[in-house]
């Protein structure tokens, strides 16, 4: 037999539920056993079972534990047990938890912002331990990437419960204490800072100063000013320049800085995309974004257009470049998907709730295209030098 419980066998007429640490319950039987012997199993017979139930029909306390509701069927002929109707505590749950962590993080996210900063890292890195400094680096960028979701979601929990896209987070529907939350947040930030510490140290002031950044400009300006807009753009960018600081210790290099500045007006047409798709749970949650005036629409719609064009422009230098980042195959793919992109934003201002949600989804796929490309090019540069005996590029 198999249940939730975990892995259960057959034992002489009798049979041995291994113990869940999510139900730390002693089972029940009619035979002494040795605990010490049994260690964390359940055991069962018949005639503990049946005594268990008759002590349930006449009223009295039996040994079940109230978590779980347990109809067991037992056969005269073959002793065979089956558990059904089991229901368990969704908040107890392992499997829940870690997706709450998942939802309190923003792991996706901070994904691709890790994979934004190890494309320049990569690109720019002349160690000898690549390999290490590479893991080293990506962990440490997770976890501080991560760090600035967990305290920004503790800060906005109030905001994000009056919004049906955020409503169901872990710290709104209160799946997860604030402590719990600050604990993993603590956690991470000191993850990252040892592990920056081995590998580059000097990455951690400056990897320090965005969650600043995020935390206490970006986020409660929100609700002031749709500045807040450009200084969350600020943000999405700099992990670009992060991977690069980390390799070389300098802050401003070409290749970095253009990555950047894609990044910076990509989020332009990206976030219109999610701000106008749900503009009444952002109005509701008492945020002073540009999509609260019918009369500002025309303000989004020339930013969207500038930064369709500087995203364009961008790119060519990247095809033009030295290094050639973006080769012949992902320029000519990427314009499809530029069109792609444009066309919805050109019809923006004619109706911007029915074309926001296809502007987001559109956006993707040109800035992956040019990640991909960062993230090859330095590869194959690092295998041409390595073939060449040098051991930077």
């Amino acid at each position: 037999m198999k249940n939730i419980f975990g892995r259960s066998q057959r034992l002489n007429h009798k049979i041995y539920i291994r113990r869940s640490p999510v139900f730390p319950y002693k089972g029940f039987c009619d035979k002494k056993f040795d605990l010490a012997e049994q260690k964390d199993n359940f055991c069962f017979t018949k005639n503990s079972v049946l005594n268990e139930e008759k002590k349930g029909e006449e009223g009295m306390n039996t040994n079940i534990p109230e978590k779980m509701t347990m109809k067991i069927v037992i056969s005269e002929n073959n002793m065979n047990i089956k558990a059904c109707d089991v229901s368990v505590s969704n908040e107890t749950s392992f499997k829940s938890f870690r997706k709450d962590v998942m939802e309190l993080t923003k792991f996706k996210l901070c994904v691709l912002n890790t994979t934004v900063a190890l494309s320049t890292y990569a690109y720019y890195s002349t160690s000898l331990h690549l390999l290490s400094d590479f893991l080293l680096f990506t962990g440490g960028t997770m976890c501080i990437s991560m760090t600035s979701q967990v305290f920004n979601q503790i800060k906005e929990k109030l905001l994000d419960k009056k919004m049906r896209r955020t409503n169901n987070r872990p710290l709104p529907k209160q799946r997860m204490s604030d402590q719990t939350a600050m604990l993993i947040g603590g956690s991470l930030w000191a993850s990252s800072l040892v592990l920056y510490s081995f590998s580059c140290p000097h990455a951690i002031l400056f990897s320090n100063a965005i969650v600043l950044l995020y935390i206490k400009a970006y986020t409660p300006m929100k609700r002031n000013s749709n500045t807040s807009m450009h200084i969350g753009a600020l943000v999405g960018a700099l992990p670009a320049l992060l991977g690069s600081y980390a390799a070389t210790g300098d802050l401003f290099v070409e290749s970095s800085l253009l990555l950047a500045g894609y990044i910076f007006a990509w989020q332009y047409p990206h976030f219109y995309g999610i701000l106008y798709q749900n503009r009444e749970d952002y109005k509701i949650a008492g945020f002073n974004f540009i999509s609260n005036y019918e009369d500002k629409t025309y303000i989004a719609y020339i930013q969207m257009l500038l930064a369709m064009t500087v995203m364009l422009y961008i790119l060519y230098r990247l095809y033009k470049s030295k290094d050639k980042i973006i080769n012949d195959l992902c320029f000519f793919t990427y314009l499809a998907f530029y069109v792609k992109n444009l066309i919805p934003v050109l019809k923006f201002y004619s109706n911007p709730t029915k074309y926001a949600k296809q502007i987001r989804k559109d956006s993707y796929m040109p800035f992956l295209i040019v990640l991909f490309s960062f993230a090859y090019t330095s590869y194959y540069m690092r295998r041409k030098s390595l073939k060449e005996g040098r051991n930077s590029i």
